[in-house]
């Protein structure tokens, strides 16, 4: 099911004319999707809430430090945690942390895809 839901975003965000790139490799592990936009680099973290946890995608984001192969490149980095319910089928939370601030939204549709495309048009302006 996460990837099924990893290529609903992926294909949304493409459909946006986004630069992404999933599954992208690094000595520590492999992050999920990176996109680019305008100033920006969102990168993504995509965990079933039931097996990992609430707010495991955003840990493993920081733990991980996948953010290290952008920085200086003048971009701002933003991670992205978000998490999906094998039990209601949907996304359930979205876990955003720029680097001025941190936030949860909690979703209770894929009517959220909507939500996290307000929030990268916020982060942008």
């Amino acid at each position: 099911m996460r990837v099924l839901r990893q290529r609903v975003l992926l294909s949304y965000f493409a459909a946006l004319g986004y630069e992404i790139t999933v599954e992208e490799s690094s000595a520590v592990g492999r992050l999920d999707m990176a996109v680019r936009a305008g100033g920006h680099v969102y990168l993504f973290e995509f965990k079933v809430v039931e097996q990992a946890g609430p707010g495991a995608a955003l840990a493993q984001l920081r733990e991980r430090d996948y953010a290290a192969k952008y920085r200086g490149g003048g971009k701002s980095i933003h991670l992205i945690g978000v998490e999906f319910s094998r039990k209601t089928r949907t996304l359930t939370a979205l876990r955003p942390r720029t680097p001025d601030r941190e936030c949860s939204a909690e979703v209770g549709s894929i009517a959220g895809m909507d939500l996290l495309a307000e929030m990268l048009a916020e982060l942008q302006a």
